[in-house]
């Protein structure tokens, strides 16, 4: 037999966003309206209980698409949204009564979702092997949907288009994987739009940020004394263009001052030689 899984019960999340609506799981077999009469919140928090007849569309502003159906469909789902922000760092006590006792939890208020780093970092320059990750404070996705996203659900745009896939390697870490490598020597922009949405279904604003991958750089020449017959090679941190780069070279006699014609082909790679 495989694993089993389940789920422990627990009236409210342990960590909510400031701005979040509070979603309230009641026990099996407590009657909705019975329950908003019977809660209470310790310190007292202001708002309104959201109406069952809105309760669809409240989800779909309220919680990650994923969770819609789910959540619209569970009898025993109520929530509570605040006319304020929750004050940071402070914890709430919530207390259910019910006919053979009461049902508690607390919870943290955190901060609302935000992106709190892009890698590769701002104006930085990158190897062209290196993935493009977006980090969130708060989860934006649950642990069972992690994997690879089509492209058209994230609202992640990349410049120079790049070939490649989105993946959620964490629940607060999205990461884009190029197919084969980021394009050489360019001028990158990830631009994040706004339609990313919280576990507790808040936006996530935009931002955008600039990084290049490494330009193409001289890296050596051949020195010292070369054989009349023996090619000159030189050496960059890239493969070239080799049409538009011969076109930058010019050989001279240094007695005469004279040019000199000259072919220029790539070398040949060997296990040895390294380039």
């Amino acid at each position: 037999m495989g694993p089993v899984y389940g789920e422990v019960y627990r009236l409210v999340d342990d960590k909510i966003s400031q701005s979040a609506a509070i979603v309230l799981n009641l026990p099996e077999g407590v009657n909705r309206e019975d329950a908003k009469k019977n809660i209470k919140f310790y310190p007292e928090i202001k708002g309104n209980w959201v109406d069952e007849n809105q309760k669809e569309s409240v989800f779909r502003s309220i919680l990650p698409k994923a969770n819609i159906v789910k959540a619209s469909s569970n009898k025993e789902t109520i929530v509570f949204k605040p006319k304020e922000k929750l004050k940071l760092n402070r914890y709430y006590k919530v207390e259910l009564a019910i006919s053979n006792g009461i049902v508690a939890a607390d919870f943290l208020a955190v901060e609302d979702p935000e992106i709190i780093a892009v890698f590769p970092g701002e104006n930085s320059e990158t190897n062209e092997n290196s993935e493009i990750t977006i980090v969130f404070n708060r989860p934006m996705v649950p642990l069972t949907t992690l994997g690879h996203l089509e492209e058209k659900d994230v609202p992640v745009e990349i410049t120079p288009y790049t070939e490649g896939r989105f993946k959620w390697i964490t629940t607060r870490n999205l990461q884009f994987i190029p197919k084969e490598r980021l394009q050489r020597s360019s001028n990158y922009t990830v631009k994040i739009k706004s339609g990313l949405l919280s576990m507790d279904g808040l936006e996530v604003k935009g931002q955008e940020r600039k990084f290049i991958t490494r330009p193409l750089r001289y890296f050596s020449l051949s020195k010292g004394t070369t054989v009349y017959n023996q090619p000159i090679s030189i050496y960059f941190n890239q493969p070239v263009d080799l049409e538009k780069t011969k076109k930058e070279i010019t050989l001279k006699n240094t007695t005469t001052g004279k040019e000199i014609p000259f072919i220029a082909q790539h070398r040949e790679e060997t296990a040895s030689s390294g380039f």
